[in-house]
């Protein structure tokens, strides 16, 4: 329970703590959280796997890349409060950056 209580904070605080004098609004972040969020529980199936198979591999890191596929999709409908800022890609410049 500690474990999943710290990386908890962990993923809620260090997005905040770094964007915290950027202009980034509340819709920019949650994308950004649940993208982290994804990652953080197919990192930790991906530790439980025992034996690689090519189903592993298509259900862990085919679910990152739809997820990731589905925020960019949702950050561009108009009617959407973040249309037109990709996260992902921001967070991409920043840390690249």
């Amino acid at each position: 329970m500690i474990d999943t209580l710290w990386q908890s904070l962990a993923l809620f605080y260090i997005p905040v703590l770094i964007y915290k004098d950027s202009t980034i609004d509340i819709w920019s972040m949650g994308s950004l959280w649940t993208i982290s969020v994804v990652i953080l529980v197919n990192v930790h199936l991906a530790m439980d796997i025992n034996q690689w198979v090519v189903v592993s591999h298509v259900a862990v890191w085919g679910s990152i890349i739809i997820t990731y596929g589905c925020v960019v999709i949702l950050d561009s409908i108009p009617a959407f409060p973040n249309y037109g800022l990709v996260t992902v890609f921001l967070l991409a410049y920043y840390i690249l950056d």
